[in-house]
């Protein structure tokens, strides 16, 4: 897990505290995930991510309610294809990848500045309430933002 991050120091304490603001992180985007039930822009994403449905008809059914990319629902269909259709599923996988995006953030950051304003960023994006609460909604916010931060990494 360190070696994601590239850290250079060798100080336990640092160790200890980026361990506990992810570990921190990873809780808060896990904790209640299934806890509400669906929004009415949830019930479209689970509607149109049918593991039963073609993949020509899942397209149509993106292009007719919404006006977005299609790479979150086909993802989302994978998974309910694998794991079953239920909302959890979505909702997991948008919180495994607003746990990746703690990492794809703090990388950004360590890449940009090389002390140790990295820690803030680590705790910023661990512990942002709109972040915890969007990973934990099956929309894709939580995809855009993981693959934004992805891609400033391998710009810069």
């Amino acid at each position: 897990m360190f070696k994601i991050l590239k850290f250079q120091e060798n100080n336990i304490l640092i160790y200890f505290s980026v361990l506990l603001i992810i570990l921190l992180g990873l809780i808060f985007r896990f904790y209640n995930v299934g806890y509400e039930n669906l929004w009415i822009d949830e019930i479209f994403s689970f509607w149109v991510t049918e593991p039963n449905l073609s993949y020509t008809e899942t397209y149509s059914r993106v292009k007719s309610t919404e006006s977005i990319p299609f790479l979150y629902y086909y993802c989302i269909k994978i998974c309910n294809s694998i794991f079953g259709y239920d909302p959890i599923v979505g909702r997991i996988f948008s919180a495994i990848l607003g746990f990746l995006s703690i990492f794809t953030v703090s990388n950004l950051c360590k890449k940009f500045v090389n002390n140790k304003s990295y820690l803030l960023s680590l705790c910023l994006i661990s512990l942002n309430i709109f972040l915890i609460t969007y990973s934990q909604e099956m929309r894709v916010y939580t995809l855009t933002f993981f693959l934004i931060s992805l891609a400033l990494i391998f710009f810069f």
